[in-house]
């Protein structure tokens, strides 16, 4: 990431009742389905680095951005992520951090970005909307994984 204030940064954690190999899963399956995701696009995949192309809604019916973005990953523990392309953000990076519980039963998953907008908007206002969709989408996560937790319990057969 680059050097920017913590100020300059939003963060948004939530705690999974799932392991983090569950979570990790679920973070790679959601980019599909994601909140205010129009499309999501593979570009370049190779080793633990992806390349994607995604359209977002940024304000429902009147704003879309396509975005390309770069992720590196650090299998169960953390993905990062940066911009290269963009026609509304100057910049954008930041990271998923996993850190399973002690017992293995939960997971914290924190979501952490750094945002730049082409246009001039105040930092609070950014921040706060970009807060506000990272908790949707860290709440959507939450949902999938759970409900994929739940799902092999109620699957699975006594031998």
């Amino acid at each position: 990431m680059s050097k920017q204030k913590k100020t300059d940064y939003v963060s948004c954690k939530i705690l999974i009742k799932a392991p983090a190999d569950t979570v990790w899963q679920t973070v790679h399956v959601e980019r599909d389905s994601a909140p205010d995701l129009v499309s999501n696009k593979l570009l370049t995949s190779a080793d633990n680095h992806s390349t994607f192309e995604q359209k977002w809604t940024v304000i429902p019916f009147l704003s879309r951005t396509t975005c390309v973005i770069d992720e590196v990953d650090h299998p169960q523990t953390r993905i990062d992520y940066k911009l290269l392309k963009s026609d509304e953000f100057k910049v954008m990076e930041g990271s998923w951090l996993f850190s399973q519980t002690e017992d293995g039963s939960a997971t914290l998953l924190e979501l952490t970005a750094h945002l730049e907008p082409r246009r001039i908007n105040p930092r609070f206002f950014i921040n706060n909307v970009a807060r506000s969709k990272m908790a949707r989408r860290l709440a959507h996560i939450k949902k999938l994984a759970e409900a994929n937790r739940s799902e092999l319990k109620v699957k699975a057969k006594v031998l």
